[in-house]
């Protein structure tokens, strides 16, 4: 059976914002509204899309949790955000695809970690062919098919190749998500650095070298890395994260 794992949080921030209108009554008086009905509409669509183009039999949509391991360790973590409003309809739409679809939720999750968690439980693997959907790049730390948006086809991202992206992320940084990586150390230099490691081991000697050059210490390089480590199927048992430890 295939399986369509959507990631819920951006398809809702996507459908509210386009159905938001601003209104001009005259004398400086403007107002917000949020056609509902649209938005409930346009998340249809997109997953009616979805199942088309990806020829699944079954979608399960993964939203993030109220609570959040991440700030609980980091409060900095998507502090950025915290001046940024939701869209108008968020919470009905949210409620909306609760009420009508299969919906997975897990405690103090954010919905990329709900889609980590799913795609790579290994007691699943021979009865579902797991698919993830989602834009956000961050989501590429994590071995399995992927749907891509942009070329509209299925490709498989291996596990070396998502544990690669993962310890560039840990370099890099992620300024979205608040997490600032290692200082001056962008995409390119990050590769040139990372492009002779093998295993584990290499990728961790290289980081924390690379951090400890930069006025850092292996603790620094270990926060960024929980910050930007999406958990996999053995991170997270009995609603309980294992965070991210070094391989060595």
């Amino acid at each position: 059976m295939k399986v369509l794992l959507l990631d819920g949080d951006i398809s809702l921030y996507v459908a509210t914002t386009q159905h938001e209108t601003e209104i001009d009554w005259g004398d400086d008086f403007w107002t917000l509204t949020c056609d509902f009905k649209s938005v409930a509409q346009t998340l249809d669509q997109t997953i009616t899309d979805l199942v088309k183009k990806t020829k699944v039999d079954k979608v399960e949509v993964c939203l993030s949790d109220k609570g959040n391991f991440r700030k609980d360790i980091n409060p900095s973590y998507k502090s950025n955000r915290k001046s940024s409003r939701k869209p108008i309809c968020f919470v009905p739409a949210r409620d909306y695809l609760i009420d009508n679809y299969d919906v997975y939720i897990r405690k103090t999750l954010e919905a990329d970690d709900v889609i980590g968690v799913r795609a790579t439980r290994p007691a699943y693997s021979e009865v579902c062919e797991y698919i993830i959907a989602s834009p956000d790049k961050d989501l590429l730390t994590v071995p399995g098919l992927h749907w891509d948006y942009r070329e509209e086809v299925i490709h498989q991202v291996s596990e070396k190749q998502a544990d690669h992206f993962f310890y560039t992320q840990v370099l890099t940084g992620d300024a979205v998500d608040g997490y600032s990586g290692c200082p001056g150390i962008g995409p390119k230099k990050t590769e040139k650095l990372l492009e002779s490691c093998e295993d584990h081991r290499d990728y961790w000697i290289k980081i924390v070298n690379t951090y400890e050059s930069a006025g850092l210490t292996e603790d620094d390089a270990i926060m960024n890395a929980r910050m930007a480590r999406i958990l996999r199927w053995n991170d997270y048992q009995d609603t309980k994260v294992d965070l991210w430890n070094p391989p060595i």
